[in-house]
């Protein structure tokens, strides 16, 4: 009887032994799986930057902590204040003040907060929907920018331009220059650029001689061809590389309207499917001189017979009427800004490309447009010169952008002119000529 009793309670034990490990191990399973969270997009303040990243997360929202660039060095000067202080800052502080640890944490989620509903009313703004692990990344990368903007404004006072949430506050700087900027290389420019030459206009061109070489002609101290009708409106390229062919459109758009005083909207995408043959890429980039050989020796159609798409397409150019030819077109010589303001006040508007890749270019809202962290030896992004002017003792460019209308001043931005080109504005800068 004993022996019996004996080995019931050794079942006893095993069997409650084995439970407390199956109960142990559903408990652990069932914190793995919900600790992403994934059915809920928005969550608690107190574990939104908490979980690491899974390879599923990289999928919607790649380069997670790639712009923590904030540079110290530059810095150095402005301390940080409790408005843009990051959660791991916030922790020491607890630490140290451990007797105002409940007000510190209810600060720190009341800011926290504050910045879930502001990229709430943000991502609505622009029409903006993510899944459960997107929001999560999304929301980390809309506090950094956030915290860049504001450091930036903070330690910048006299700052000739002004930074906020644009559009692309959801991407990283990596991302943003990926999707929205190309990366050209002067070294791809063809000796055309560098030798000015320009195919030699017929004998019964009308072409006018230069007002540049006219001793009694002094440039004018401003002009914005807007003013005057010769700007076509804003367009907007989407998620394509193709700004150079918005620039080249652009500029051919005004030297229309200047002969025919009529605004035609010309096809963008023709140029993108099309103008391969010269040396384009499609949505990865390329050079407005090579857009004009194409219309030089094609011609172009209009918008409304071969429309912008975002993407690449099959060349359907030539089932299409070609609207316009032109003569010639203009290489400004490399870095000569002196050069490419005589164009555009002579000729009308340019296209000209820089580079755009500093990250205050990701937030600019309003005025003059300077970046230290501008390189003239990269191109990265296209545009159209409809103008120049001062401002308070400030010269700039008036540059017509291709990202819609409701980017910086209404489509367009004001660069800082007169920078030994700093940024590169006069070193791939044509025009046509009709």
């Amino acid at each position: 009887m004993r022996k019996v009793t004996f080995i019931l309670l050794i079942y006893v034990a095993l069997f409650v032994t084995l439970s407390i490990f199956t109960v142990a191990g559903k408990d652990n399973n069932s914190n793995i799986l919900s600790g992403k969270d994934k059915d809920h997009p928005v969550k608690n303040s107190s574990d939104s930057d908490s979980d690491s990243d899974d390879d599923d997360h990289h999928k919607y929202c790649p380069d997670l902590d790639s712009d923590n660039e904030f540079d110290d060095v530059k810095y150095k000067h402005c301390t940080e204040s409790d408005s843009d202080s990051d959660s791991d800052s916030d922790n020491d502080r607890d630490k140290k003040n451990s007797n105002n640890n409940n007000s510190n944490n209810n600060k720190k989620q009341q800011k926290e907060q504050s910045k879930r509903l502001s990229f709430i009313e943000w991502s609505h703004t622009n029409n903006k929907t993510y899944s459960s692990h997107e929001f999560k990344c999304r929301f980390k990368k809309f506090k950094s920018n956030i915290k860049f903007i504001e450091r930036y404004n903070r330690c910048n006072p006299n700052s000739t331009m002004e930074l906020s949430l644009t559009r692309f506050a959801d991407l990283s700087h990596k991302e943003f220059k990926h999707i929205y900027l190309s990366n050209l290389n002067i070294s791809d420019i063809p000796q055309v650029i560098i030798t000015n030459q320009t195919a030699t206009p017929p004998p019964s061109s009308k072409l006018k001689t230069s007002l540049t070489e006219n001793a009694k002609w002094v440039r004018p101290m401003n002009i914005d061809w807007r003013v005057w009708g010769f700007v076509s409106s804003v367009k907007d390229q989407g998620g394509c590389g193709s700004c150079y062919a918005f620039s080249a459109v652009g500029a051919l758009e005004s030297q229309y309207f200047r002969i025919n005083q009529r605004m035609l909207d010309f096809s963008e995408q023709e140029l993108v499917d099309c103008s391969s043959i010269y040396g384009n890429s499609g949505c990865r980039g390329g050079w407005m001189h090579n857009c004009f050989r194409y219309i030089q020796n094609y011609g172009i159609s209009l918008e409304s017979s071969y429309p912008y798409e975002d993407k690449v397409s099959q060349c359907r150019a030539f089932g299409n009427k070609k609207e316009v030819k032109i003569q010639i077109y203009v290489m400004i010589p490399q870095h000569d800004e002196n050069a490419l303001a005589d164009a555009v006040a002579t000729d009308g508007p340019v296209s000209v490309a820089y580079d755009a890749s500093a990250r205050e270019f990701m937030y600019y809202t309003k005025g003059i447009f300077f970046s230290e962290s501008c390189n003239q030896k990269i191109v990265t992004h296209a545009v159209v010169a409809v103008g120049y002017g001062t401002e308070n003792g400030v010269d700039y460019w008036i540059l017509k952008n291709s990202w819609g209308a409701n980017w910086g001043e209404q489509g367009y931005f004001r660069m800082k002119r007169n920078t030994e080109d700093k940024c590169g504005i006069a070193i791939a800068a044509s025009y046509p000529l009709l």
